[in-house]
């Protein structure tokens, strides 16, 4: 069991880096994080900036925040800018976000 475990994380950094190097360059860092209730969630690092990305195999679950953000943009609340998404989970199994990563976060 133990086996599968890594090979999942394996997995998934895998895809990770080919998501980054399409839209924000060569990923130097990723950590995974515990914060995702429904989403894998990554902080990533690329470029010296820092980024998140959420990933999930039911895209409907994260499709919210691609209406929510910019309505909470336009009322003045600070929330992550999405720098990129995709919702078609034929090519990596997951549905994905990535997200500006903000300071304190």
């Amino acid at each position: 069991m133990e086996k599968s475990s890594e090979c999942l994380n394996h997995e998934l950094e895998s895809i990770i880096r080919r998501i980054a190097d399409q839209h924000i360059g060569q990923v130097t860092y990723i950590e995974r994080l515990k914060t995702g209730i429904c989403n894998e969630v990554f902080a990533v690092t690329s470029g010296g900036k820092e980024y998140i990305v959420r990933m999930n195999k039911k895209v409907s679950e994260m499709q919210g925040s691609s209406l929510f953000i910019p309505k909470l943009t336009q009322l003045g609340i600070v929330v992550p800018k999405i720098i990129a998404e995709e919702y078609e989970t034929s090519k990596t199994g997951f549905g994905y976000q990535i997200l500006e990563r903000l300071p304190g976060t």
